[in-house]
């Protein structure tokens, strides 16, 4: 980028299309260093996101959270212990209250996105493995729990077309265990799986992941992220710092660690 370093703003608004989809920005480099040490790179859905306000979310403890992850495929019929992920047990303790709701374990049906307490919600945070895959992006998957005995029927994923069919209310939805796959298969295709669907159900903003981090790294940045959300109430900002924080650490860290975490807004 170091031909366009003097004509980029602070905040860089970002139309990408095709494989361009899948690279984070704010990882290149302007004169040897991060872009994302003076700039801001948020992507667009469509051209009218511009015209959007301040992505302010105040989070109180009535407030809708619906916070999914860790399926498991079986259960121990002789274990009482309900295991939790670093990840689920980050956010629950950050929203604990009487508007968090959690589905995990076995539990992680199709289903439970029905549930109206998902719709409501002010933030989404969906900790499951999941591909968004640039080729074909109605293949893309977000892993649930394998089908339910009395429910053979259900689809064991999460699809795009799913999320289609929604009506939400979020101003944020995490998916923090996504990967990108495929190139695309045209270079002028801005649709990205998931992210365009959620934004098109009515959520504000999407964060989601272009590779996966693991787990802890997961954790880490969600606690970061919401601290920061809960104290600024400005999503951009909150997710700015959580990055830069990681980025630019008195230890190095792992690109892992921070750059495959991207910002869309509607």
């Amino acid at each position: 980028l170091e031909p366009l370093a003097g004509q980029l703003t602070d905040r860089i608004y970002l139309l990408a299309a095709g494989p361009l989809n899948g690279i984070p920005f704010d990882a290149l480099r302007v004169r040897g260093d991060f872009l994302a040490r003076d700039h801001q790179v948020i992507f667009l859905r469509t051209l009218a996101a511009l015209e959007n306000s301040a992505l302010e979310l105040e989070l109180a403890a009535s407030d809708g959270v619906f916070l999914a992850g860790d399926p498991q495929t079986s259960q121990d019929l002789f274990s009482y212990g309900v295991s939790t992920s670093a990840e689920i047990g980050t956010v629950r303790d950050r929203f604990i209250g009487p508007g968090l709701h959690i589905v995990q374990g076995v539990a992680l049906q199709k289903h439970e996105f029905e549930d109206e307490r998902f719709a409501g919600a002010a933030v989404i945070h969906l900790a499951l493995a999941g591909t968004l895959d640039l080729d074909f992006p109605d293949r893309s998957r977000l892993l649930l729990a394998p089908s339910a005995a009395d429910l053979p029927s259900t689809s064991p994923y999460l699809a795009p077309a799913d999320v289609r069919g929604f009506d939400l209310s979020a101003q944020l939805a995490v998916l923090s265990g996504t990967l990108v796959v495929g190139e695309g298969r045209s270079p002028a295709d801005g649709r990205l799986a998931f992210v365009a669907d959620f934004l098109e159900a009515g959520v504000a903003a999407a964060l989601v992941s272009l590779w996966p981090a693991g787990e802890a790294v997961n954790a880490e940045f969600a606690t970061d992220l919401y601290r920061r959300l809960q104290a600024r109430q400005d999503i951009e900002v909150a997710f700015l710092e959580a990055k830069r924080a990681r980025a630019f650490s008195d230890t190095p860290t792992n690109l892992r660690a921070w750059a495959g975490f991207q910002l869309f807004i509607r």
